[in-house]
């Protein structure tokens, strides 16, 4: 191997120009060094630009993770779903009471899945108040989502049936949704408590047609009360689309862009022995 020659030290010495091989021989061809000293520069330039490229690497990483993590990585098991039943019920001629919103809750409550353990819904049963406690228990991350049955939900199911007149039919459940809280896993909750109320609806229709609560007047009874007697009317509580529906493309950008303004000063910094460092104006003499 070829012996390189040191640096001279003597101030006013010219540097003598060295033969190089291997690496050195090469960045010799491309008229980038010259002296031993800029293979060690050149060396160190090297070992600083892999580090900063691995910085920026794990910094590009976690706030990406970080950020758009709650996007893509949503909760599948276990979600907990608060029940406030505050029904009343109905009594009927015959002295029954009807209760339309525990039927619901129940059917709500012992629907399982195939995998018993791992429940997608953990229903909770929330105390029968008048306060507003099942929006605060959404709104405090206690339950990703509520169902309110109303106090009079099978008064007007039941006033449906009984009118002479065909009426109006308005009578839905209640759900407030966190949709701020994670929107992938608030979307799939609100869809997936859609598809079990419609579920649940058919086979209340059904009954109510065949007259299992009693006899029926289907022509002077609304046929929302047959076709969907249980649907879900939602309150979405901090809606992505009012609380940054395209902060995700604007993040990404603003990500990017900090990450290329560190990029170019350790870059920077990191070759300031090789190019040489801006001149500095004269010092003026006082």
């Amino acid at each position: 191997m070829i012996d390189y020659s040191e640096d001279p030290k003597e101030e006013g010495e010219e540097k003598e120009e060295v033969p190089v091989e291997g690496l050195g021989l090469r960045l010799y061809q491309l008229g980038l060094i010259r002296y031993k000293s800029d293979v060690k520069i050149w060396i160190r330039v090297i070992i600083k630009l892999i580090v900063a490229l691995f910085i920026m690497w794990v910094g590009l990483v976690v706030s990406t993770t970080l950020y758009y993590g709650a996007l893509w990585d949503p909760f599948t098991h276990n979600l907990d779903v608060g029940i406030a039943n505050r029904d009343r019920g109905v009594q009927t001629p015959s002295g029954a009471i009807i209760n339309f919103g525990g039927l619901v809750s129940n059917a709500l409550v012992t629907l399982r899945t195939e995998d018993d353990d791992e429940q997608f819904f953990h229903w909770r049963i929330l105390e029968d108040d008048e306060d507003d406690d099942y929006i605060e228990s959404v709104r405090h991350k206690d339950n990703w989502a509520t169902l309110l049955f109303p106090a009079n939900y099978s008064a007007v199911i039941w006033q449906s049936l009984r009118t002479p007149k065909r009426l109006p039919y308005d009578n839905p459940v209640l759900v407030t949704v966190n949709q701020g809280r994670q929107s992938t896993t608030a979307d799939i909750v609100t869809n997936t408590l859609r598809r079990l109320l419609n579920g649940i609806s058919n086979n209340v229709g059904k009954s109510i047609l065949n007259g299992v609560f009693g006899p029926v007047d289907v022509a002077t009874t609304n046929p929302s009360v047959f076709v969907d007697p249980i649907y879900p009317e939602y309150d979405i509580l901090y809606p992505v689309k009012n609380n940054g529906a395209n902060f995700s493309s604007y993040m990404g950008i603003i990500i990017i862009w900090i990450q290329s303004i560190l990029g170019v000063n350790i870059v920077q910094n990191s070759t300031s022995n090789l190019l040489g460092t801006a001149p500095q104006p004269p010092q003026r003499e006082t």
